[in-house]
């Protein structure tokens, strides 16, 4: 599949200080897993749990979920596991996002 799976955040700014000006990270590229043991797993899951190839995810509790299911399948490591982590917890009040967007060529 050629997308890819974005955690991103809207932004959060009280009246005009700005706390989050809103970031997007690429969190797993889906080209080339198609041949990898959990595929049909991760498909199936990101696609029945958060939704995410319908609409982005924004429910925070559901995001956290679907990571650690991305992550306990194999599909990210240790180091980038807690890069995420950290990113959820510094940007969970700005709003988070999950979505797969069609991969840019």
């Amino acid at each position: 599949m050629k997308a890819v799976i974005i955690l991103s955040c809207e932004g959060r700014q009280d009246k005009s200080f700005k706390f989050c000006s809103g970031v997007k990270n690429t969190i797993l590229n889906l080209d080339g897993l198609e041949v990898t043991e959990n595929y049909l797993d991760l498909i199936k899951y990101l696609d029945t749990t958060p939704e995410i190839f319908d609409r982005p995810c924004c429910k925070s509790h559901v995001i956290s979920n679907a990571i650690y299911k991305i992550y306990e399948l194999g599909y990210l490591d240790d180091e980038l596991y807690a890069r995420i982590s950290d990113f959820y917890k510094f940007h969970n009040r700005c709003g988070l996002i999950l979505s797969a967007k069609p991969k840019e060529e």
